[in-house]
């Protein structure tokens, strides 16, 4: 035998496997290339675009909106205001409603509807004139308002209201005062003229008015200090606290 010769190895059959794996598996890959490349095949979802993390709807109803919305943030919730509406018991700026309910389970990110109180219905000032003191003061009550202010009128039927404000028909906030101005009843004027300036004004503040300004005059005929004339005139009708000129004489 030839020193030289090297006796050619046999490629054994698990070498032939390995080669056909690797020949199907190159196989493989550039065929599922070629299928996302025709657009035939959707690749696989990254960590990055996993499902969004679930979370539960907090119970809004009747909060400030501010607060909703701060509280459905820290939920990675987002907070759309779908209309205001007026609410009697619910206050100005709070939640009347959501959507979706407390305590469903969403996805975050996702946005919850509300509906927001624009506070109580206004009120409309009822018409007061021509009606009595008391009688205002019920249309009042009943209309969800309260009596305000109340002043005095010089013309109009006495105990009457003859004005108010806000006027008939104002829409206004529940609760709201109304002022109003009520008719003085009338008083007569009392005769005071030949009285002594002390009993004059007596009988002037037993008739609920007040004694005005006081001028004097000499009339030698007359005593001192007597009343030589009025004005009003006695008789007049005047509303209660006016004020009664008077004249005197002078004294000794």
């Amino acid at each position: 035998m030839d020193d030289d010769y090297v006796p050619q190895r046999r490629m054994g059959a698990g070498a032939i496997i390995v080669i056909s794996v690797l020949l199907s598996t190159a196989a493989s890959v550039l065929a599922v290339r070629a299928l996302l490349e025709a657009g035939l095949l959707m690749p696989h979802a990254t960590a990055s675009q996993a499902p969004a993390t679930e979370t539960r709807v907090p119970d809004v109803v009747g909060m400030a909106a501010d607060a909703a919305d701060e509280l459905l943030s820290a939920r990675k919730l987002r907070m759309v205001v779908q209309e205001r509406n007026p609410d009697e018991k619910i206050a100005k700026d709070a939640i009347i409603a959501q959507t979706p309910l407390a305590q469903s389970r969403v996805n975050a990110g996702e946005q919850v509807s509300v509906v927001v109180s624009s506070g109580p219905t206004k009120k409309k000032v009822p018409a007061l004139a021509g009606q009595t003191f008391e009688n205002a003061k019920l249309a009042l009550e009943q209309a969800g308002l309260v009596l305000g202010p109340v002043s005095d009128a010089a013309e109009g039927e006495p105990g009457t209201v003859t004005a108010s404000v806000p006027v008939a028909g104002t829409e206004v906030e529940p609760g709201s005062p109304v002022a109003v101005s009520v008719a003085r009843p009338k008083l007569a004027v009392p005769r005071v003229v030949g009285l002594n300036v002390a009993r004059a004004r007596e009988e002037i503040e037993k008739a609920q008015l007040k004694v005005g300004h006081i001028s004097e005059m000499y009339d030698r005929r007359k005593k001192g200090l007597l009343v030589l004339s009025q004005d009003p005139d006695p008789g007049t009708s005047v509303p209660p606290g006016t004020e009664i000129q008077l004249v005197i004489n002078q004294g000794d």
